[in-house]
């Protein structure tokens, strides 16, 4: 976020910071959970694929969870100006999603 003060970059890199150590075990667990997916695919061992994959969508369930209350909790710092703005960009965002989407869509018929 480019439109923080001075204040809020250094309350946000404190919550970052409060956070590591929680997150960075589920990003570890989330990409050993994918990467036991992909060598078990490559080795043709894939007797175990669906019990892998859930672990997966658990760790991507838990990391998920885990991002999601310091987005809010780093929301709880900015102004009403800020999240305003941030609306916005995810609509423009949103948009240009539907736009590539469509465009997606005519290119295959």
């Amino acid at each position: 976020m480019r439109d923080l003060t001075d204040a809020q970059r250094e309350q946000v890199k404190a919550i970052h910071e409060r956070h590591a150590e929680r997150i960075r075990p589920l990003l570890e667990r989330t990409h050993a959970a994918r990467e036991a997916v992909n060598a078990a695919v490559v080795s043709g061992n894939t007797g175990n694929l669906q019990a892998l994959s859930i672990e997966v969508g658990n760790a991507e369930t838990e990391l998920t969870f885990a991002q999601a209350q310091v987005q809010s909790e780093i929301f709880g710092v900015l102004t009403a100006e800020q999240k305003q703005k941030i609306a916005e960009r995810r609509k423009e965002m949103e948009t240009r999603r539907a736009e590539m989407l469509k465009r997606r869509q005519n290119r295959t018929q």
